[in-house]
């Protein structure tokens, strides 16, 4: 009779193997999907768009040293509301004779977009009415201009 016993151990190379299989076949099928995804590149218009960045980086320092600050107010009136603008210089005193409008956009989805022009008011105050079509939350791109000087400032506000 034939006594043949199997030493201890004797599935660890098997085990290994395995392991080793499956590594390789889930980092294969990973490989596959990274290489149907994003691609990596930035675009046809890569330096354009390094060349914008770096236009928006100096109109942020200038804005800094322009000073000016605004502070947005939203109050809900029927299916819209008033949208309330204050801008004052670093030193605290209104700006006045400025041209100001609003993108308004609702980050949620497209088709809503719209611009509108702010009504100077006296005392930094400008001011439009506009009428939210949805309730929930909309961005606000505010977009002042008096002579060279260009503020710009983004705030969101929650609409009933």
């Amino acid at each position: 009779m034939n006594d043949f016993t199997r030493k201890t151990g004797w599935w660890y190379p098997w085990a290994l193997f395995g392991v080793m299989a499956v590594t390789v076949i889930v980092n294969g099928f990973l490989a596959w999907i990274a290489d149907d995804t994003f691609s990596g590149l930035a675009g046809a218009r890569h330096r354009d768009l390094g060349l914008d960045y770096n236009r928006a980086l100096e109109g942020r320092a200038a804005q800094e040293r322009l000073g000016w600050r605004a502070e947005i107010a939203f109050e809900p009136r029927g299916g819209g509301g008033v949208i309330e603008v204050r801008l004052v210089t670093r030193e605290g005193d209104p700006v006045e004779g400025a041209d100001a409008e609003l993108l308004i956009r609702r980050p949620v989805e497209e088709g809503f977009d719209r611009r509108i022009g702010l009504i100077p008011e006296g005392d930094g105050r400008y001011t439009a009415r506009v009428a939210l079509p949805k309730p929930g939350q909309w961005a606000l791109h505010l977009l002042v201009r008096r002579g060279d000087d260009v503020y710009q400032h983004q705030t969101r506000i929650m609409a009933p």
